[in-house]
């Protein structure tokens, strides 16, 4: 998880941004990850806002078949 300080567009006084790799297992930065939730949060420490985005398109199941 990623803490990011200051005012968020939704009146948030800072967010936290969850990185996910392409399975949806938790990962602790972005360098691996295909998705993240960003979460607003006020004053009183409640969410206010979350949002999931895709960072990569998640990898294809690419096995072969021998013919």
């Amino acid at each position: 998880m990623r803490k990011v300080e200051g005012p968020t567009p939704n009146g948030g006084i800072y967010s936290e941004i969850y990185y996910f790799d392409e399975f949806d297992n938790t990962l602790e930065n972005e360098e691996n990850a295909v998705s993240a939730i960003a979460r607003e949060i006020d004053k009183n420490g409640k969410v206010i806002k979350e949002t999931k985005f895709y960072l990569k398109a998640k990898k294809e199941n690419t096995q072969t078949k021998t013919l």
